[in-house]
């Protein structure tokens, strides 16, 4: 049965159940017999690294608040359902940490040494989104972990970095945000493929990590969070469906209860839901989502589409008189510049930018050889996938607010979201 998301905000928080995002009752636990389609957008970052936390005093998250309220303002009264935001990012501000590469707090104000607020601002977020019945889905790290070594890389390789991590930051975020009803749950990483070692394609954050090493952090993490809060959800952001689903020449699931679970150790270290991004120059055949339908990926868990643009949805320069050099330029290394990128790819990127002129987020003639925004959404909740989030909310695709070429403008998204309205999600 199809059930709208937005009637039943107020009874639960979301579970996952037979494959299906389900409300669950907040008292009795009982399955809601509904079927949600997540239906939004990425904010990820307004300041990144500055949006969570007393790094930068209360300036940049005062700021944050004020953008992140009319973002949901506006994705509710479109209808969507769901924001994207990003948290410790590549983990240089927050969490906080010794002079060991141990975690010793959230998050501290750099001035007076004041700490702690990082879960409050987590909370006012959530608050803010409650009010105008949209969900959150928090994304915890960032690729480029692995670049701060007596920082996010410490925590990759040493147990006592770990724990100190989920004793002093991870446990305060889960215990302080659980049973939100504007909770979806806790991505791990965003795009970890960019810095595994060995994957076509992936590796672009420098230096590179063993893939092992990745999937057993996201073990260890999802298996924490879990024994935190049974009814957490946990995700990650993959950079392509080419490691979500084995299914299609080259394919390769990693992310699979058994992987992850041999890779880390922790029995409770699985995902709740999958999550793919899709732009065009990552590829097309079974890794396009847009070409294909949820069953033809043999998954055994719902799948969500967590970053996708009208802008770069078709071939990337043809339609501005590039060259085809230009348009296979690597999504997630252009979202990189200014911020871990892949050294060797900034010259290409610039060139890129230049062809363009004005950046894609201001819809400068973005539209000409892709999909529409709205026949995206369309496509995914028609074809049984189960949520679909674009990039990107705040009109820039690489920080400091600027610098990328796959973010949307919020209008184009929203425009694509009331398209959607009213279609039934079929599995």
């Amino acid at each position: 049965m199809v059930l709208s998301l937005l009637c039943h905000l107020s009874l639960g928080y979301l579970a996952v159940k037979h494959g299906n995002f389900v409300d669950r009752h907040p008292v009795t636990h009982q399955v809601m017999d509904s079927d949600i389609f997540l239906m939004g957008v990425n904010l990820a970052w307004v300041n990144f690294r500055g949006d969570f936390g007393s790094m930068w005093g209360s300036i940049v998250p005062n700021k944050t608040f004020t953008t992140f309220e009319n973002t949901v303002t506006q994705l509710s009264q479109a209808g969507g359902n769901a924001i994207r935001f990003w948290v410790h990012c590549d983990a240089a501000n927050t969490p906080e940490f010794d002079a060991d590469g141990n975690v010793v707090g959230t998050d501290v104000e750099k001035w007076s040494r004041t700490s702690g607020r990082l879960v409050q601002d987590m909370q006012r977020y959530l608050a803010i989104a409650d009010q105008y019945q949209v969900k959150m889905l928090f994304s915890l790290f960032n690729f480029g972990i692995q670049e701060h070594a007596l920082k996010g890389g410490k925590l990759l390789t040493d147990d006592d970095a770990f724990n100190s991590y989920v004793t002093k930051a991870l446990t305060p975020i889960v215990q302080g945000t659980k049973g939100s009803n504007a909770l979806i749950g806790y991505e791990i990483f965003n795009e970890p493929e960019g810095m595994m070692g060995g994957i076509v394609g992936a590796g672009w954050s420098k230096p590179t990590v063993a893939v092992h090493t990745v999937l057993a952090f996201i073990n260890k993490m999802a298996g924490a969070i879990h024994d935190l809060d049974a009814n957490a959800l946990v995700t990650v952001g993959s950079w392509s469906l080419k490691v979500v689903t084995s299914t299609g020449f080259g394919n390769h699931a990693l992310y699979n209860d058994s992987s992850l679970i041999s890779a880390g150790g922790h029995p409770k270290g699985y995902l709740d839901f999958y999550q793919a991004h899709w732009y065009e120059a990552v590829g097309s055949g079974m890794v396009n989502p847009f070409l294909h339908s949820y069953g033809e990926y043999g998954l055994d868990k719902p799948l969500i589409i967590g970053e996708f643009s009208q802008c770069c949805s078709g071939p990337l320069m043809e339609a501005h008189g590039g060259t085809q050099e230009e348009s296979a330029v690597e999504h997630s290394s252009a979202s990189s510049v200014g911020a871990n990128a892949n050294a060797e790819a900034v010259p290409l990127m610039a060139s890129a930018i230049a062809a363009l002129g004005s950046p894609k987020s201001f819809q400068v003639s973005c539209t000409t050889k892709g999909l529409s925004s709205e026949a995206m959404y369309k496509h995914l909740k028609s074809s049984g996938f189960h949520g679909g989030l674009a990039w990107q909310a705040n009109d820039h695709d690489g920080p400091p607010n600027g610098g990328g070429i796959c973010g949307d403008a919020l209008a184009t998204m929203l425009t694509g979201i009331r398209g959607a309205q009213g279609l039934k999600r079929y599995n």
